[in-house]
C-alpha cells in the first residue's frame, strides 16, 4: 500500500532508483500527482549528478 511507504523529500533520498521508480509508478496509478512530481524530481536529480560526475572524465 502506497501510505506505508516514505515520501517525503528526505525519505526519497534514502532509496534506492528502483524503490523510487516503483514508488512513482503506483502514486501515478493512483493519480497522487503532488507526490509523482516529488519523487520525479528526486530521479531527475540523481540523473543529474551522475551525468555531470561522467562528464568528468
Amino acid at each position: 500500500m502506497v501510505e506505508d511507504k516514505p515520501t517525503g523529500n528526505e525519505d526519497l533520498k534514502t532509496m534506492t532508483l528502483e524503490e523510487l521508480n516503483n514508488l512513482l509508478n503506483e502514486v501515478l496509478d493512483n493519480e497522487d500527482y503532488i507526490r509523482a512530481i516529488a519523487i520525479r524530481d528526486e530521479i531527475n536529480s540523481r540523473q543529474k549528478k551522475v551525468s555531470y560526475s561522467t562528464d568528468l572524465f
